[in-house]
């Protein structure tokens, strides 16, 4: 990875241990309430050192009462980072990292190993209950 790209993953690392956000476990980026799942918080540390990006209402009725992020040439799809927002971070927009599991559960059951694993998006990491600041982790161990 670019060492630019390393400096803007550095933030993402940052705020994902900061305890800003709260996790929110959602198909969707952001809730109204602020929690955000790591994908959200991507796109709030770009909007933040950019100036770029906003969050829209989304005008789907739907339980999880989310925020849609958009910039000024694309937006995201549910699950999945607006591309100018991934090549900030030099991710992909959904990234994957590589991890293995302990059991089957899913539920905050996952176990970094540097070798061996399967790769997993992010956003199915969030959504299986998996800490912010565990997927801080994953992300550092597999692109810095």
């Amino acid at each position: 990875m670019k060492p630019e790209k390393q400096k803007c993953l550095l933030r993402l690392l940052h705020a994902l241990r900061s305890n800003k956000y709260d996790n929110f476990t959602s198909p969707y980026m952001k809730h109204r309430d602020g929690k955000a799942n790591p994908l959200g918080v991507a796109c709030e540390v770009y909007m933040k050192y950019t100036g770029k990006g906003m969050w829209e209402s989304n005008n789907y009725n739907h339980p999880y009462d989310a925020l849609l992020f958009t910039t000024d040439t694309d937006y995201a799809k549910n699950s999945s980072l607006p591309s100018s927002v991934a090549y900030y971070f030099g991710l992909s927009s959904d990234p994957s990292v590589k991890f293995s599991y302990l059991s089957p559960g899913h539920q905050a059951t996952f176990k970094w190993k540097r070798e061996g694993g399967k790769w997993v998006k992010v956003s199915v990491l969030a959504n299986g209950g998996v800490s912010h600041k565990e997927i801080a982790h994953y992300l550092e161990a597999t692109y810095m």
